[in-house]
């Protein structure tokens, strides 16, 4: 069902993205647009600050459990290990990759779990979009320091 939405959502923009993660090699079927931002065409009343009760991405986060009321830091991207290229938003798919990597369609900053996520620091991420609509119904906690918000 949700892999149909998706692909419904994205026909327009010719866009769909499916791969494996290559921590855990668990599916994942989220549709993603080049930048987290543009599928804020996926309100269908117009309404960008806040989330669909059907949204595609909210759905996805929801199959993810062990995200609800963990503590992110926004923060320039880095790379898990030296030999990772990118990583992606735990809500779109969005890449988050290092600047100057030139990964086409990248984002360069985030919000990545701390020390306190039972995975540990930078193990997910979030895109700026994802984390400004889906932190309440997530619980998450932005932990980032006053003076880098």
């Amino acid at each position: 069902m949700l892999a149909e939405q998706l692909r419904q959502s994205f026909k327009h923009a010719g866009t769909i993205a499916a791969g494996r993660d290559a921590r855990s090699g668990s599916q994942n079927a989220a549709g993603a647009m080049p930048e987290c931002g543009l599928s804020l065409a996926l309100f269908a009343d117009g309404a960008h600050d806040r989330p669909m009760a059907d949204d595609w991405r909210l759905e996805h986060l929801e199959t993810q459990p062990y995200l609800r009321g963990v503590a992110f830091v926004r923060k320039q991207y880095r790379a898990y290990r030296p030999d990772w290229a990118h990583d992606h938003c735990a809500g779109c798919w969005t890449k988050l990759a290092e600047p100057g990597v030139g990964l086409k369609d990248a984002i360069s900053e985030g919000f990545a779990t701390t020390d306190a996520y039972i995975r540990g620091a930078e193990y997910e991420w979030v895109c700026p979009d994802c984390f400004a609509l889906f932190s309440e119904p997530m619980g998450w906690v932005d932990e980032t320091p006053v003076k880098d918000r």
